[in-house]
């Protein structure tokens, strides 16, 4: 008899700890899924494209991000003159020079 006692409270024991434990991964699942869950992870996902983005805050991050765009577009309008003169016709990329006769 004692020891059919211990095997139902051995399983309430269990059975109560499984249901403490499918709570917390119901409360994970509950975060994950929430709009701030997935505001975090796209933060970490422009942490991890952003150089230097990993030990900032979401501010900062943002901040960062905006700085680093404006860094990225001057890059942009200093090399577009670069790209048209190279594709240019090698006829009009570079003056001819007349040869003088010896």
């Amino acid at each position: 008899m004692d020891d059919r006692l211990m095997m139902m409270m051995s399983c309430k024991k269990n059975s109560s700890r499984l249901m403490r434990i499918s709570g917390r991964r119901r409360s994970r699942r509950r975060v994950k899924n929430s709009s701030h869950g997935r505001m975090m992870r796209k933060v970490k996902k422009l942490q991890k494209l952003i150089p230097g983005g990993k030990g900032l805050n979401a501010d900062q991050l943002f901040v960062h991000t905006a700085n680093y765009i404006m860094h990225l577009k001057l890059q942009c309008s200093r090399l577009a003159p670069q790209h048209n003169l190279a594709n240019l016709p090698p006829s009009q990329n570079l003056p001819v020079l007349e040869s003088s006769a010896i």
